[in-house]
C-alpha cells in the first residue's frame, strides 16, 4: 500500500520493546530474530532502494 501511494521508505521506532514482549513468546532473542527477518523481507519486497530508518533499535544485544 505505501509503495503504491508513492512512499519510498519507512522509519520504525522502539524495536527495543521486543526484549520485554519476547518474554512469553519464545524468548526475546527469538522474537527479535523473527521480527527483523520479517521487517527486512517486507522492506526488500516493497521498497526498491531498501528505504528504512531503524531508530531506537540499539538494545544491549545489538551492541555487544
Amino acid at each position: 500500500y505505501l509503495a503504491l501511494a508513492g512512499i519510498d521508505g519507512v522509519k520504525v521506532d522502539v524495536q527495543c520493546i521486543l526484549e520485554t514482549l519476547g518474554d512469553g513468546l519464545g524468548g526475546r532473542l527469538e522474537l527479535t530474530r523473527q521480527y527483523h527477518q520479517a521487517l527486512d523481507a517486507s522492506v526488500a519486497r516493497n521498497f526498491a532502494d531498501n528505504g528504512i530508518i531503524a531508530c531506537m533499535s540499539h538494545n544491549m544485544d545489538a551492541l555487544y
